[in-house]
């Protein structure tokens, strides 16, 4: 079963579509992506995210006991080498690379002379991750340049679902359609115009004013999704090093869903890397899914 987290962590339900936001622990693409290709014996995630140097920066600062103490070793080096990572600059950038992913044909035909051997799948992934989308539209000081509208997030949405049905329907040989999940720690702040911003106008003071309304995108984006796991993380400065996190999970239907919650705790340990202990209850739930 697949988790976002090393075990004995919980495992997650099975899901078509996932959204993840808040404060999660930088490693849970990472444990989602491994959890995957150990499920699936011929399976293959893809895991995409704007910028390397920020991914990279997230997992060395939070520093994860499991995956320092095992990503050495040859099974996960085999789980990790059926995980394919591509960071796309901008969100042009990405709706490219989505119309680009293809799955190679068992027999060559001319067509496939033409497909960018980065971009082409033996199988269809069982698992595609979008990682930090907000980053496209946010600055590090959590501006939003003006270009950007409330459709330029929806629209990523969008892309990667029609691809990743296209993807689902070249599958000869494996059944099942190609899972979802978007990661995006911001989400909840970030807010955009459903209309790009008009020319700056200036009122009776002489100061610029805009006259258009910006729009929290979780309303809209959580419509896209079948199950959204909210994490929070609590302040600190009581435990020191150590600190609480907690994550809620929610199914997304028109009856209220089932929730589950898991928490945790996570602190140092000798080697300085980040282990996570859990309390019992969190540990060992079983899902229903359907209503409480």
């Amino acid at each position: 079963m697949l988790s976002l987290f090393p075990q004995p962590g919980p495992f997650l339900p099975s899901f078509n579509t996932l959204l993840v936001k808040g404060h999660y622990h930088p490693s849970a693409p990472i444990h989602l992506s491994l959890s995957c290709t150990a499920e699936f014996a011929d399976s293959q995630a893809i895991l995409i995210s704007p910028s390397r140097q920020r991914l990279t920066q997230a997992l060395q600062h939070y520093n994860d006991e499991w995956l320092k103490l095992h990503s050495g070793f040859g099974s996960v080096h085999s789980l990790s080498s059926r995980v394919k990572l591509f960071y796309p600059p901008s969100p042009a950038h990405l709706c490219l690379l989505l119309s680009m992913l293809r799955v190679s044909s068992s027999s060559k035909t001319d067509n496939d002379a033409w497909l960018n051997p980065e971009t082409t799948l033996s199988i269809p992934p069982s698992l595609v991750i979008l990682h930090e989308p907000s980053a496209y539209f946010l600055s590090s000081d959590g501006v939003t340049p003006s270009k950007w509208t409330l459709c330029s997030y929806l629209s990523l949405i969008t892309h990667a679902l029609s691809s990743l049905t296209f993807l689902s329907g070249k599958g000869q040989e494996r059944s099942g359609a190609t899972s979802f999940a978007l990661f995006d720690s911001r989400l909840d702040q970030l807010r955009l115009p459903i209309v790009e911003h008009p020319i700056s106008q200036r009122d009776d003071s002489g100061e610029n004013r805009s006259t258009s309304r910006l729009e929290p995108v979780y309303n809209y984006a959580q419509k896209y999704f079948e199950w959204i796991i909210a994490a929070e993380q609590e302040d600190t400065s009581a435990h020191g090093a150590v600190r609480k996190r907690t994550m809620a999970l929610h199914r997304n239907d028109r009856d209220g869903g089932f929730i589950k919650s898991w928490e945790w705790w996570e602190g140092p340990d000798e080697r300085q890397a980040t282990r996570l202990i859990w309390e019992k209850r969190s540990v060992g739930q079983s899902f229903a899914v359907g209503k409480t």
